[in-house]
């Protein structure tokens, strides 16, 4: 499966309204591209920052829900599949991965992505922020 791509152009000019010191035309156009690939880590980090940058913990926080689950969802759906292609492999393997301790019952990875943790990490300080505004 061929793997979207972002526009680079557009990229690169979010990046300059940025450095314009126009966050929330940036906003806009990381959006779009956003919209185009809701998996790209780089958009999704400029998003966070500006979010950050304007105050706009409630955004950041939705995005970095967002985030996390569409992560899990993606580990699932790759898991079934292979599972589904490798059936006899897979029952090994999962037997294997889960006395190693490095799968939970359900055959998904312990181990996080480290964007990953550094999302559930910063979802708590913001969580804090939302409490004192």
């Amino acid at each position: 499966m061929k793997r979207k791509t972002i526009d680079a152009r557009l990229f690169e000019q979010a990046r300059t309204l940025e450095q314009n010191d126009e966050p929330g035309q940036a906003i806009t156009i990381y959006q779009r591209l956003h919209n185009q690939v809701p998996d790209d880590r780089r958009v999704i980090s400029r998003m966070l920052v500006l979010y950050r940058k304007l105050k706009n913990y409630k955004k950041e926080l939705q995005l970095i829900d967002s985030t996390i689950r569409q992560n899990k969802e993606a580990i699932l759906a790759n898991r079934n599949a292979w599972v589904k292609a490798n059936k006899k492999i897979a029952k090994i393997n999962l037997a294997l991965g889960r006395s190693l301790k490095i799968l939970d019952v359900k055959g998904l990875p312990l181990l996080e992505e480290p964007f990953i943790s550094s999302l559930k990490k910063r979802k708590t300080v913001v969580r804090k922020r939302l409490k004192m505004v």
